[in-house]
């Protein structure tokens, strides 16, 4: 219960301070307010042990919902002990320590070791983006959701350069549900995102990117959309999906570019985000690759037989792409064949297009027809436009 403060009292106690002491009385109370509200968001953290937590080691710190993790410990034999994953499910014993989270949020991993005087720690954080679940809505014929995925990350605001950390934080603002980037190896080996091989069109530099190191991408300022300079650089693979983890899932466009299968994979593994990434490949060889790297994985693909084959009676779903006027028969087939079904809607697309253009100007023919045919994910560079369209008529949350 609040009591009812003593307003009278108070104003003649701040009368007798001078300025300066009131201005300090004022933020300290505003600091005890803050650390009291956010109290109880960091009480499951007061085990914590960053010195302790190297002692175990967790398969996956960001997993997603009922993503399945391991806990071992490292640099011991035989390892005796018990394993709490802190969200109240109870102990087990190490040699059992697998775990799925059912629950987004932030947990601290608690080990008691024996012969280790104190229990080892580590935090994770369990994201709410999980395909696997996410896809399965689908399943449900009363989910009408589409989904709408911006192309290299772009809005309607020119200014922002595609394919960088400002353009994934405006696709997130604009309600996109996933983003589309292009991986491409450098000459000493790291991946960053760029669509095109030469940097010329996107940033202040030139050169290919397989002939340039990291150092020197770094050194040129990104270009947005209209030419102009800006504050970015080219970012990392690694830096673009931590700016997107737990935010928005992310459609890996590396075939044909010039990253691996292999490269790719590294680094999503690394950043724990394997169940927020779709692997999009140009043939059915790269999707066998990417599935012999991971059986679980999220390959996504061009639609025709030749290319989705390998795809085919795995008990899961996959999506396949088209062109927003490919061949319906085509498209009805691998609907029949199980596929999720995904569009593209850009202009460019086939040089002469018109879908994006006809949307901005009111005329909807395209859209009409991509909701009909049973599109389940459209990808375009106008995602305002297209998530306002598909939310006044109740296929977009």
């Amino acid at each position: 219960m609040c009591n009812k403060p003593k307003t009278k009292n108070l104003m003649e106690e701040l009368k007798r301070m001078n300025r300066h002491d009131v201005l300090l009385t004022v933020c300290l109370c505003l600091l005890t307010a803050v650390f009291t509200s956010c109290r109880s968001e960091s009480e499951h953290l007061v085990n914590y042990n960053e010195d302790d937590a190297n002692r175990i080691k967790v398969s996956n710190l960001y997993p997603a919902i009922g993503e399945q993790i391991k806990v071992e410990a490292l640099n011991k034999q035989n390892v005796t002990g018990t394993i709490d994953f802190g969200d109240g499910t109870g102990t087990v014993p190490f040699g059992n320590a697998l775990h799925t989270y059912e629950a987004a949020g932030t947990y601290v991993i608690t080990a008691k070791i024996e012969g280790v005087e104190k229990p080892v720690t580590k935090l994770i954080k369990v994201e709410q983006l999980a395909l696997t679940r996410a896809l399965k809505q689908f399943d449900d014929p009363n989910y009408k959701e589409i989904w709408v995925m911006a192309h290299r990350s772009n809005t309607e605001n020119m200014s922002i350069p595609e394919n960088s950390i400002s353009s994934i934080k405006a696709a997130i603002a604009a309600g996109c549900d996933a983003i589309e980037c292009d991986p491409r190896r450098t000459a000493d080996g790291q991946i960053v995102v760029c669509h095109d091989e030469n940097i010329r069109r996107t940033t202040t530099g030139s050169g290919n990117i397989s002939d340039l190191t990291l150092d020197q991408i770094k050194s040129y300022a990104l270009k947005d959309r209209n030419g102009n300079p800006t504050n970015e650089s080219m970012p990392t693979l690694k830096e673009f999906l931590e700016a997107a983890r737990g935010k928005v899932y992310v459609d890996l466009d590396y075939s044909p570019r010039t990253a691996s299968p292999e490269e790719v994979y590294r680094v999503v593994k690394e950043c724990g985000m394997t169940e927020q990434v779709f692997f999009y490949n140009n043939s059915d060889i790269k999707n066998k690759e990417v599935l012999e790297l991971d059986p679980a994985l999220h390959a996504y693909c061009w639609g025709t037989p030749n290319i989705y084959n390998s795809l085919l009676n795995k008990g899961r779903r996959f999506f396949v792409q088209y062109i927003y006027n490919s061949d319906v028969n085509t498209i009805n087939a691998a609907r029949g064949a199980g596929f999720l079904l995904s569009a593209c809607m850009m202009d460019a697309t086939i040089g002469e297009g018109v879908a994006e253009s006809h949307l901005l100007q009111g005329n909807d023919t395209e859209m009409r027809a991509m909701i009909n045919i049973g599109m389940r994910m459209l990808m375009t560079d106008i995602p305002e436009t297209m998530i306002g369209y598909l939310r006044a008529n109740g296929y977009h949350k």
